[in-house]
């Protein structure tokens, strides 16, 4: 895979409910690797529209970009960022009707990605609050134009807003709350790793 590839080529699409993703790498700096764009598909009002056949297709739609994930090389969750329109193209949207389609962004119709797939679309769940903030930040600073239209296709600007993970602090995070709402029964203090 070089750099700017997008993997897959031709990227992860669920036709069924519009989501989108690809992995590619082309950052030189930091301890990023490469990142991971999401999108959902929908017309310039928010919404899908399909076209009648046997397989779904969309009509007067885009892909909007949502998000991207920044990966290590170990391929472990580093950074959450959001880029500019002329980044990506498609449609913009404000922060809520952005996290509206990320709410929505679920990939079920990729068996051969599944894993990926599946992995994907829980860490939308498990990080919400955090891209909700994300896509607040982005709206914030592109809110210091007042020429927004201008601002989308100014090369300049390019990442918007960026939080930075801790993905293990993270998970041990949510191991502590999981024991904590679901003490062992038997009395015995759990210690890690053992059942």
């Amino acid at each position: 895979m070089g750099e700017y590839d997008h993997f897959p080529p031709a990227d992860v699409v669920d036709t069924r409910n519009g989501s989108q993703f690809f992995y590619h790498a082309h950052r030189s700096h930091g301890t990023e690797h490469g990142h991971v764009h999401l999108f959902w598909h929908a017309s310039s009002s928010g919404r899908r529209r399909y076209v009648a056949g046997l397989s779904p297709r969309w009509s007067r739609s885009a892909p909007t970009h949502l998000l991207a994930i920044g990966l290590d090389n170990r391929g472990l969750p580093i950074s959450m960022f959001t880029v500019n329109r002329w980044v990506t193209d498609g449609h913009w949207f404000d922060a809520s009707g952005t996290l509206a389609m990320v709410d929505r962004f679920a990939v079920r119709q990729a068996p051969e990605h599944a894993a990926s797939a599946a992995w994907l679309t829980h860490f939308v769940r498990l990080y919400r609050p955090l891209i909700e903030d994300l896509l607040l930040r982005r709206d914030r600073r592109m809110g210091r134009y007042t020429q927004l239209e201008v601002a989308l296709q100014n090369h300049d600007i390019e990442v918007l807003s960026q939080i930075d993970l801790d993905w293990a602090a993270d998970l041990e995070a949510l191991e502590a709350e999981h024991q904590r709402r679901n003490p062992d029964p038997s009395g015995h203090e759990r210690t890690q790793g053992t059942p």
